[in-house]
């Protein structure tokens, strides 16, 4: 199964490979994040990202994680700026605004540029972003297991 939240092509323009998941509604945003059953697991390269704040969350049908520790678990280094996420290895560099649904992609110095369908939020003071769009970008591959909830970066 696809992770529900849409890969960019390669533009950098995303594209809907999947049907919205149902939500429920949060401090006027659409966010599921409910109990324990209904937790999304996260594993890069077979290791579990632990959240210990805040957990991933299904935002208008798409997968949002905390930035910072699966950036990290990928090993990417993280910079947050006055609401500026820049995500970066070496010669690939992303950057995202929150609130905002463009996206910038540095590879090798050339720049392109797409648009998000889901802006990055912070929720309890974490920046939440799609993982799709980052992993890719970074050259991983993303499933998605809907029975299970887990989500795999390989």
């Amino acid at each position: 199964d696809d992770i529900p939240e849409r890969p960019y092509d390669d533009t950098g323009t995303l594209e809907d490979v999947s049907p919205a998941t149902p939500q429920q509604s949060t401090s006027g945003s659409s966010a599921s994040n409910t109990g324990a059953a209904d937790a999304i697991s996260v594993y890069v390269a077979g290791n579990q990202v632990v959240f210990n704040d805040q957990a991933p969350v299904i935002q208008n049908g798409r997968t949002l994680l905390p930035v910072r520790a699966v950036s990290e678990a990928m090993n990417k280094t993280v910079n947050y700026n006055d609401g500026i996420v820049t995500i970066s290895d070496g010669n690939k560099k992303m950057t995202l605004i929150i609130g905002k649904r463009v996206i910038s992609y540095v590879n090798n110095g050339s720049t392109s540029t797409g648009t998000l369908d889901v802006e990055p939020v912070v929720l309890n003071g974490r920046t939440m972003l799609p993982i799709r769009a980052i992993a890719e970008f970074f050259g991983y591959q993303v499933s998605w297991d809907a029975t299970t909830r887990v989500v795999n970066l390989t």
